[in-house]
């Protein structure tokens, strides 16, 4: 796995270095560890899908990721490449040797910090002493199961063509790069959960680089570059205001009793009115895909701030290659990108701002028409609830005083902080700021995923551009005479419910058990048993053993299929007459007609069916009817598979 990440990063970083020759050693990893991912990706599911997962597939992936590095075989790049390292490290080691009571501070809120980050996505896929996978999110219980299913499905699944881990026979067009290259690292050797927090904790950390990076270069300020990281990570509402009623709530436990079995979220409570969660918690934390993107989408504002010819081109390649990544990152882009193109047509002429967009758009339309296309055609994603009006996102209000008093509440100072900041900023900085609130508005006026939570995957990238002002902000205020002793308040006030919802994962009291010892065990019999595209029934659950054997459900998890605009009620009504049986003779029937190839019969099946959907007599699994008329293809104890073509 280190070995791939190694050559794949090295030939994304002569890649950037090509086109953004003036960057320092940092902005150019931060570039290129995410690049490297993207381009390892795509380089391996072309390869697999002709070779299979196999060591050839994966070698010549490497080779051909690693291939631009070739570029320093020629003295200038070469030179230019050692010239900035030089610098870099020259800058970081004098830093080093006289840091001062600042740098000492520093240091150690740095160490803090990183620690904590550490623990928190290490804890989103880990392995007990027992082998057990868990998660210490809650909000991960969802996800990581179909994670989980598609790197197993391209590891050891066959699963090319990609097809949906949750409906058999229905391509795979959810953005799904970032989990077939951590399937490159499985076949190498990684297990699945290093294989996650290797990836995690790398491209996290291209996206605080970024965060940090961007915020000096939009303000000039070394303290608000600092201050950026905290706004950024635990970003929340005013939800901690309930904190102290639910500890009085507990009935008479400690402090620190409570903050380790905290009831409610403080940043994503749908009964108080809290949507907008917390990055960490709800986005880093779970959504692997937009991992990926937000390196990526801070790596394109860096470039478009550059506003060099030379560096539209990287952009346009990054833009043009992520549809398949992170299709909402790629979205948020596009938009952004054509209101700063209009904006440079206003500033400059339209001759010099075609050649300055033009390498862009044409490189962008180049490389995503591909991926689009492949996404579109043939696909059963119903797209027509991608874009339906609704107004005030997810907040439910009925008025433009409803929609303000929701983003309020779940953004707590934030939003006056950054109406002030934008007041004074330098007009360049405004200039370019503002093509993202189109990143703020839009998703309010428009439901762009079938499940409108999902907006937050472009609302994201107004807040992360907005964070360098309201740092900006609150760093002048700090050294404001008068208005420093109230500025940690407000600070404070920002970070607090985010801080505590991430505090609450971190420490494991919500930890949740994805996929016991036995689980795997049957998993790995499943494997052992069926062919690759064996047609398997089993109860539409989110966790299910099916998934760790790398094979398609021929109905899973509705939120799943829901989310990702798939139609699939026929199969739900049939999966129901199948399991409950109540005319033998229709279930056969069924059956035959979708040619199931396996049924499954476990604890998920014997206790979801009955309360399932459209199921309103409650009935019960009939066992005996596969029992009699069906032999076993594979069991562990209670989880049992059978055979019935």
């Amino acid at each position: 796995m280190l070995l791939l990440f190694l050559l794949a990063t090295l030939g994304a970083l002569a890649l950037v270095g090509v086109f953004a020759r003036r960057w320092t050693l940092g902005e150019r990893l931060a570039a290129a560890v995410p690049l490297g991912n993207l381009l390892l990706g795509l380089l391996g599911l072309a390869l697999a899908s002709g070779f299979g997962m196999t060591p050839v597939a994966l070698g010549l992936a490497t080779v051909l990721s690693f291939s631009p590095a070739l570029v320093w075989l020629r003295l200038g790049p070469r030179r230019r490449l050692l010239r900035v390292a030089s610098v870099s490290l020259s800058r970081m080691v004098h830093q080093l040797r006289k840091p001062g009571k600042s740098g000492v501070v520093l240091t150690l809120w740095y160490t803090v910090l990183f620690a904590f980050l550490l623990r928190f996505f290490w804890g989103a896929c880990y392995a007990d002493a027992d082998g057990a996978i868990w998660t210490l999110n809650v909000a991960n219980l969802g996800d990581l199961p179909l994670h989980i299913g598609i790197v197993k499905g391209f590891v050891v699944g066959g699963n090319f063509p990609p097809e949906h881990p949750a409906l058999e026979g229905a391509k795979l067009t959810y953005p799904f790069i970032v989990d077939f290259t951590a399937a490159l690292f499985v076949k190498a050797g990684a297990s699945v959960p290093d294989a996650f927090f290797f990836q995690n904790a790398t491209l996290i950390a291209c996206t605080l680089y970024w965060l940090w990076r961007l915020t000096r270069l939009f303000t000039q300020d070394a303290l608000a570059a600092h201050l950026a990281l905290p706004v950024a990570l635990f970003c929340g509402g005013w939800g901690f205001l309930y904190f102290g009623g639910d500890w009085q709530a507990a009935s008479g436990k400690g402090l620190g009793e409570f903050l380790l079995n905290l009831p409610k979220s403080y940043t994503n409570d749908a009964e108080r009115s809290l949507r907008w969660g917390n990055m960490l918690c709800v986005l880093l934390g779970t959504q692997r895909s937009i991992v990926l993107g937000m390196p990526l989408a801070l790596t394109v504002a860096r470039l478009w701030w550059d506003g060099k010819r030379r560096g539209m081109w990287l952009a346009g390649l990054l833009v043009g290659l992520l549809p398949l990544g992170h299709i909402h990152t790629f979205a948020s882009l596009v938009g952004v990108a054509v209101l700063q193109a209009l904006g440079a047509v206003r500033h400059s002429g339209l001759r010099v701002a075609l050649s300055r967009w033009l390498p862009f758009f044409a490189l962008l339309v180049l490389l995503a028409l591909p991926s689009l296309a492949y996404m579109l055609l043939g696909s059963q994603t119903d797209t027509s609830k991608f874009r339906r009006f609704a107004l005030g996102w997810d907040g439910n209000a009925t008025d433009v005083l409803g929609w303000a008093r929701f983003w309020l509440f779940n953004t707590g100072p934030f939003i006056p902080l950054l109406v002030l900041a934008a007041s004074r900023v330098p007009r360049r900085l405004l200039g370019f700021y503002l093509p993202f609130l189109v990143c703020f508005f839009g998703p309010n006026m428009v439901q762009m995923a079938p499940w409108i939570w999902d907006n937050l995957k472009v609302l994201i990238y107004w807040y992360l551009l907005s964070v360098p002002l309201v740092a900006g902000l609150l760093a002048s205020w700090l050294k404001t005479p008068g208005l420093r002793v109230w500025t940690p308040f407000v600070l404070l006030c920002c970070v607090t419910a985010g801080a505590i919802d991430a505090w609450h994962v971190a420490t494991g009291s919500g930890k949740q058990e994805i996929f016991s010892p036995q689980e795997q065990r049957f998993g790995d019999a499943i494997l052992a048993t069926t062919p690759p595209h064996a047609r398997i029934l089993t109860a539409p659950a989110y966790i299910h053993p099916v998934y760790w054997a790398g094979r398609r459900m021929w109905l899973g998890y509705p939120g799943w299929l829901g989310s990702h605009g798939l139609v699939y009620k026929y199969r739900e009504d049939a999966m129901l007459a199948i399991y409950t049986a109540a005319s033998p003779p229709e279930a056969e029937a069924l059956l035959k007609k979708y040619e199931i190839d396996y049924v499954a019969v476990t604890p998920r099946e014997r206790g979801d069916i009955p309360s399932h959907s459209d199921n309103s007599k409650r009935l019960p699994l009939n066992e005996n009817f596969f029992r009699q008329r069906y032999p076993v293809a594979a069991q562990q104890g209670e989880y049992i598979l059978y055979k019935i073509r």
